[in-house]
C-alpha cells in the first residue's frame, strides 16, 4: 500500500504529466508515457484504454483522451482486476 507521500507525489506528477502532455503532445514524453503503461498493467489495470495509450500508431489526441481515463482507473480500490471502459 502506497504512503499518503507517495500517492500525492504520483497524484501530483501525474497532473504534472497531463498539463505538459495537453501543452506539449504526447511525443515529448512517449518515456514516461511506456513506464505508466507498465505500471498501469502491473496494478491490474488491463483495459482498452491503456492499450490505446500504448499504440504510437493512435492518433494523439485519442492516446491523450485513453491516458486520461487509464490514469483515473489509477484511483480505483479493488481486489480484482480494473477494467475501465474506454
Amino acid at each position: 500500500m502506497e504512503s499518503m507521500t507517495e500517492s500525492a507525489t504520483t497524484d501530483r506528477y501525474l497532473d504534472d504529466l497531463a498539463h505538459l502532455i495537453a501543452r506539449e503532445g504526447l511525443s515529448p514524453f512517449e518515456s514516461d508515457i511506456a513506464r505508466l503503461v507498465v505500471r498501469l498493467r502491473a496494478s491490474g489495470i488491463c483495459s482498452v484504454a491503456v492499450d490505446v495509450l500504448a499504440d504510437h500508431r493512435a492518433p494523439d489526441v485519442v492516446r491523450q483522451r485513453a491516458f486520461a481515463i487509464a490514469t483515473g482507473c489509477l484511483g480505483q480500490s479493488s481486489t480484482r482486476p480494473i477494467t475501465c471502459a474506454a
